[in-house]
């Protein structure tokens, strides 16, 4: 904190993200069209919001496509500090007790998702690396699931020796904590690729 504010670091991490998502060609939370169409949990939702949207603007699945997956990137690099959001009102809710001021718990949820962010682009190298050697990569659905639960650990791990000096929190609250706050990042990344969608969805 001395040397780089939490903000500036996390539009550091966001910009070395989207560039290992350039760079490996794969889109985590801008997913595209056919991804929320065919392989995403609320996909038979998005199907049905999909034909009532291209019958509204009068245009084709094909060509909407390519519309919605330029703009999805788009949004989903822009608004990508919405996550931070909901995650610093839960923090705040579980450790009301410390009595911190609010901004305590921003600043912490912003060096979170500034460290999570980096995870996820170690994640890609990983996953590239796998597809050089013959592999899927992120379409693997048995890749994607070991790389998701490597990067819950993880996130749960970074919590736990966090919550400590950061808000004295210790002993079988800070492991009920850490372990909750993991479980809330995970839930709050899969909500912003629905929101993504939304979002985009109804402004192209």
């Amino acid at each position: 904190m001395p040397y780089v504010a939490p903000f500036q670091l996390f539009l550091i991490s966001n910009a070395i993200f989207f560039a290992m998502q350039s760079l490996t060609d794969t889109q985590v939370f801008g997913s595209t069209l056919q991804s929320h169409l065919h392989h995403q949990d609320w996909s038979p939702l998005a199907q049905s919001l999909v034909a009532e949207r291209l019958a509204k603007l009068g245009t084709d699945l094909p060509r909407y496509t390519a519309t919605f997956d330029r703009a999805a990137v788009l949004n989903a690099k822009s608004l990508i500090i919405l996550m931070v959001v909901p995650f610093s009102l839960l923090l705040w809710i579980a450790l009301l007790r410390t009595r911190k001021p609010f901004v305590a718990f921003v600043y912490f949820s912003l060096h979170l998702y500034a460290f999570l962010l980096l995870l996820f682009s170690l994640a890609l190298a990983v996953a590239a690396i796998e597809v050089r050697l013959g592999g899927l990569g992120l379409d693997s659905p048995i890749v994607d699931k070991i790389l998701s639960i490597i990067n819950l650990g993880v996130c749960g791990a970074y919590l736990y020796f966090a919550l400590k000096p950061v808000f004295g929190s210790y002993g079988v609250a800070r492991l009920i904590t850490s372990g909750a706050m993991a479980l809330a990042a995970g839930v709050i990344v899969v909500a912003y690729r629905f929101a993504i969608f939304l979002i985009t969805l109804y402004t192209v």
